[in-house]
């Protein structure tokens, strides 16, 4: 019976360190975005005189100091995930496999949640860069 068993516990850790190395190069990428965004800023300060503008920059370089906080946080933890679900590999300890699904379940959905966050705030960053520079 157990050998029935190992071929799908192989393909579920297959697929979920398959996910999980997805989400590392979506939170790198992001973060890669951030910086990016981030430079930019730095560029255009200098030329701006408007108050409102150099408050609205402020606002963002904090923003992106606590997106780029919370990458590396979550970064951490989907490589901490994907060293467990690796160690399961050598183990058969349901309750694990249960805790494991669960902590993916989590991760998922704050990867989501931070994905869809990074569109609302290129979209507000977008915005006010060209309203600098038009």
């Amino acid at each position: 019976m157990k050998v029935n068993n190992t071929p799908k516990v192989n393909n579920e850790l297959r697929q979920s360190v398959f996910e999980i190395d997805s989400w590392i190069r979506l939170i790198e990428f992001l973060n890669q975005e951030i910086h990016h965004m981030q430079n930019r800023l730095t560029e255009i300060t200098d030329s701006i005189h408007n108050s409102n503008h150099i408050d609205l920059i402020e606002h963002f370089n904090n923003m992106f100091i606590i997106k780029m906080d919370v990458l590396s946080h979550v970064l951490f933890e989907l490589k901490k995930q994907k060293n467990k679900w690796n160690a399961l590999n050598h183990s058969s300890d349901p309750i694990n496999k249960r805790d494991l699904k669960k902590i993916q379940k989590n991760l998922r959905a704050q990867v989501e949640f931070i994905g869809k966050e990074q569109q609302v705030i290129q979209k507000d960053y977008y915005t006010f860069i060209n309203s600098i520079v038009l």
